[in-house]
């Protein structure tokens, strides 16, 4: 790991614990930097505004599994979904956050990152793509709501019945 990469993460989780106490939009730049040990200019030399340092943590949360996965082989659509909801069971209390910080949003756009980034660009599979990430967004920010009531592979076959 570069210290480039080092100081997004210690940015990013010090962006996380101050959500977990602190209303989104009562957290400044000087407080993630003072509490991440860094200086306002270097944040801003990597970042343009707070929320990108979501964007980083779900990076962290969601590539060092998913290359692991990806490894193996070409995974598959219940295999994905699997892993999605695996990484948010996991990591509730951050995912939990989020949504009470209304910033549950930005799971699609690390989502379709990732799951997306390779395939052809065409308008159909755009719009199938958006469709996919902003359900999974929703899926969870039901499972949220619903305590994790619901089995984690129920969730998967919701999922794959309604891609169909």
């Amino acid at each position: 790991m570069t210290h480039s990469d080092f100081l997004k993460i210690c940015l990013a989780d010090a962006y996380c614990q101050l959500l977990r106490k602190k209303e989104n939009n009562k957290i400044s730049i000087n407080m993630i930097c003072q509490k991440a040990g860094v200086s306002r200019p270097t944040f801003y030399r990597h970042f343009y505004d707070k929320e990108d340092l979501l964007i980083i943590k779900m990076d962290e949360l969601i590539l060092s599994k998913y290359f692991l996965l990806l490894q193996e082989e070409e995974i598959t659509q219940k295999q994905m979904l699997d892993f999605i909801f695996y990484i948010v069971l996991t990591n509730r209390k951050f995912f939990i956050t989020l949504k009470n910080q209304d910033l549950l949003h930005y799971f699609h756009i690390t989502f379709a990152k990732h799951f997306f980034k390779d395939q052809a660009k065409t308008k159909t599979l755009m719009f199938k793509n958006a469709l996919l990430s902003h359900g999974i967004e929703g899926i969870i920010s039901y499972w949220i709501e619903d305590d994790f009531e619901t089995d984690k592979s129920q969730l998967v076959d919701i999922a794959l019945k309604t891609l169909k």
